[in-house]
């Protein structure tokens, strides 16, 4: 079946990402990152990305109602992208990160749009930003 497409890139994202997951305050971005480029999926187009984005927001307003009416704390919209990426595939696990890589790629294609970058930043999932050349001099 479907584990038997899961290569050993991939198994490692995957439990890095579960035990990320597990963490509140675990690193699931680096797990993406492991796939991102050439073993993971091409960027989606502008129009798919900002589709996504707004999906996301929306599934995010939800979730902070919930949250509020149950007198929890609402998550992050960084924690809340990897959870609901996490929940909200019945394809399974694989499906579900691969998934999670694309937009992330497909984020960090795209932030010359506006909105875009507006998201990446407040998702948190641009790269840290390399130290500059000259700061060890």
């Amino acid at each position: 079946g479907a584990a038997a497409c899961v290569t050993p890139p991939l198994a490692a994202a995957l439990q890095a990402f579960a035990s990320a997951l597990a963490d509140p305050h675990g690193n699931w971005l680096a797990a993406v990152e492991m796939l991102l480029g050439a073993a993971g999926p091409p960027p989606m187009s502008l129009p798919e990305t900002l589709d996504v984005v707004s999906a996301l927001y929306t599934h995010k307003l939800r979730a902070d109602a919930l949250a509020s009416a149950a007198g929890q704390p609402p998550p992050t919209l960084h924690r809340f992208v990897a959870e609901h990426f996490s929940i909200a595939s019945d394809s399974g696990a694989a499906a579900s990160l691969q998934h999670l890589v694309a937009l992330v790629g497909s984020v960090r294609a795209h932030t010359h749009a506006y909105e875009v970058l507006a998201f990446a930043r407040a998702a948190a999932l641009l790269p840290a930003a390399a130290p500059a050349a000259t700061a060890e001099a």
